[in-house]
């Protein structure tokens, strides 16, 4: 899920709820809600990219694909901040 989907989502439920979504603690709970949607995207694509890899060495080829997630620093806990 990308920024700008999560900000209009803050968007609408700020209308909607009259939340303060700038709350460090409502933005873990937010962030919480879509890990489950990002997990499934991300194990979806970890099996993309074996599959890929799989037909890659049968075709004896010397490629090799990965995935890196990056985090943002807003969306950690001050403790797990490097």
């Amino acid at each position: 899920m990308s920024e700008t989907e999560l900000n209009y989502l803050r968007t609408q439920l700020q209308r909607n709820n009259k939340i303060d979504y700038n709350d460090i603690e409502t933005k873990y709970r937010l962030a919480g809600q879509y890990s489950t949607k990002i997990e499934d995207n991300f194990l979806h694509v970890q099996t993309l990219v074996s599959e890929a890899n799989e037909i890659v060495k049968q075709m004896n080829q010397n490629i090799f694909y990965h995935v890196i997630t990056r985090i943002s620093n807003s969306y950690l806990k001050p403790n797990e901040r490097v």
